[in-house]
């Protein structure tokens, strides 16, 4: 199988470049290396999702603030609207409830 970089672990089986290492390493002195390039790589990404998840982390927060802006910003307009509407309304009751000799007064 491929080498799964999920797995913290190393063995002949899981790499895709060495399928035998009684047929791929010469000696014992090639596999420090080859293992060590595998520990770095493995060092690697997990490093990248690091970085990937702190920038999620830092990210997401804004999105946080910038949501509570506009929701503020809505809740602000809505109520200017309905501000606005309620005087309208109780002009308009206030006219039609008073008799046109009354408002020439």
């Amino acid at each position: 199988g491929a080498y799964d970089y999920e797995d913290s672990t190393l063995s002949a089986s899981q790499t895709p470049f060495i399928l035998n290492l009684e047929t791929w390493f010469v000696s014992d002195k090639m596999f420090v290396p080859i293992h060590r390039l595998f520990v770095v790589v493995q060092a690697a990404d997990s490093l990248l999702k690091l970085v990937s998840e702190l920038k999620q982390i830092a990210i997401f927060p804004g999105f946080a603030s910038l949501d509570d802006h506009v929701d503020r910003n809505f809740a602000e307009s809505t109520n200017r609207k309905l501000s606005r509407i309620g005087e309208e309304v109780a002009e308009s009751h206030y006219y039609s409830s008073v008799s046109p000799h009354e408002a020439s007064e």
